[in-house]
């Protein structure tokens, strides 16, 4: 069972979000999947720093989901006894995750200049997603959807990530959208999609474009990104056995490239040992069936997996 937190918070003085609406198309769209009975959602709404502690404490998520404002470099806003901003800063959020390190595989904070928050916690946790700039809440919405449309279906978090992305650029929505996503142990915390651009319009007032950033004004309202060299995820090492001896003593012939595979399923259903499985996260060969047999580079079609 994959359990998911989601976490919301929009404080009394902050711009209203349609934070409801983002929540019940997650929750619609995961009630609807292929694999629906695999995943349990959890909803916290006004959320305080004790509310966050207690659900992590009860409920064991493997992936949390924030959705609300954020304010760079001071933290995420969160709400206060009388609903009130509260800030909490990239540290603590950094600290508080490193406690859960051994449940929590991924985490999301669809918030505007989250990108501060997502690197600290990428420390500690497998996926990290955060924002680079200012994120209009349409685009927000629609990447939040997009993505746990494409966990629903069995589908990888890399490619979960890559399919929200082109959701946005599809809906043509939020002007240009900058998610990162980010790897634990990877040797860069880079942009690893291209910035997703609309046809040109003008500024919006706030109450027809609410941006997820408590203070939009000391940031640009355009959400371009930087160019960034392509995100570099460590190399999965499969062992293969040998005959009369533990998968241990020898080392897999092939490789999986993590930034080439598109999960397809290809390899999956083509090894004969079924030693491809496919997990949350993302494929995973099973070192004590694979015979290194070598089917599974002839299918792959970007050719992702090598010797």
């Amino acid at each position: 069972m994959i359990k998911i937190l989601i976490l919301a918070a929009n404080p009394k003085n902050t711009s209203r979000l349609r934070l409801d609406e983002e929540v019940r198309e997650i929750d619609a769209g995961l009630q609807r999947a292929r694999r629906r009975d695999e995943f349990e959602l959890r909803q916290q709404w006004a959320t305080r720093p004790q509310d966050i502690r207690r659900a992590m404490l009860d409920f064991t998520p493997n992936i949390v989901h924030f959705c609300g404002h954020g304010q760079g470099s001071a933290g995420i806003a969160l709400e206060d006894q009388n609903g009130q901003t509260q800030l909490v800063s990239t540290a603590a959020l950094a600290e508080f995750f490193e406690l859960f390190a051994d449940s929590v595989q991924c985490v999301l904070l669809n918030a505007c200049y989250s990108e501060t928050q997502a690197q600290a916690i990428a420390r500690h946790v497998e996926f990290v997603i955060g924002m680079a700039q200012g994120v209009g809440d349409r685009a927000a919405i629609e990447f939040a959807v997009a993505f746990y449309d494409a966990l629903g279906a069995g589908r990888p978090i890399r490619f979960a990530y890559r399919l929200a992305c082109n959701a946005v650029r599809m809906a043509g929505v939020g002007g240009q959208l900058a998610p990162v996503i980010m790897v634990k142990g990877a040797a860069s915390v880079p942009h690893t999609q291209p910035a997703v651009s609309a046809p040109p319009r003008q500024d919006t007032p706030p109450s027809a474009e609410r941006t997820r950033g408590t203070s939009p004004r000391q940031r640009p309202r355009q959400r371009s990104i930087d160019q960034q060299p392509p995100l570099s995820i460590p190399r999965l090492e499969i062992a293969a056995p040998a005959s009369g001896h533990p998968a241990a003593h020898r080392t897999a012939p092939y490789k999986i490239d993590g930034d080439l595979c598109i999960s397809c399923g290809a390899c999956e259903a083509e090894c004969p040992q079924e030693a491809i499985v496919e997990e949350m996260l993302q494929y995973t060969i099973d070192p004590n069936r694979c015979t290194g047999c070598g089917d599974c580079v002839e299918v792959c079609p970007v050719e992702a997996i090598s010797q």
